[in-house]
């Protein structure tokens, strides 16, 4: 099953996102074990604001370390229908199943939208 890791992210560091195509992850939260849950997608989920939530799940194109965090390169993006809000806490990343936002995978990097 593939899952995709869900981060909490604030405000500051939406630039980081849509402009550098990266994503931060402070190694004091932590480090994603991406093979283990077989998380091919990451979705900043935005915590604080008029509209918090996840809007978008990115496709997770390489994974590197800076000595200070974990560095997600982003590729291709996917728009959810709507935001989604299923995160059971603020404070550290989390896996959920790629079906739990509406899409299935029909290859790597390449995400369909399905009703259930």
């Amino acid at each position: 099953m593939i899952h995709v890791l869900v981060v909490p992210e604030i405000d500051e560091f939406k630039e980081s996102v849509s402009h550098e195509d990266t994503i931060l992850i402070n190694l004091s939260l932590g480090n994603p074990k991406l093979k283990h849950w077989n998380a091919r997608y990451v979705a900043p989920c935005w915590i604080y604001g008029s509209e918090p939530g996840i809007r978008r799940i990115y496709h997770i194109l390489d994974v590197s370390n800076d000595g200070q965090s974990t560095v997600l390169k982003l590729g291709n993006s996917f728009l959810l229908d709507k935001v989604w809000n299923g995160m059971g806490q603020s404070r550290r990343f989390e896996y959920h199943p790629l079906k739990n936002f509406g899409f299935v995978e029909v290859q790597e990097g390449f995400l369909m939208k399905f009703k259930v």
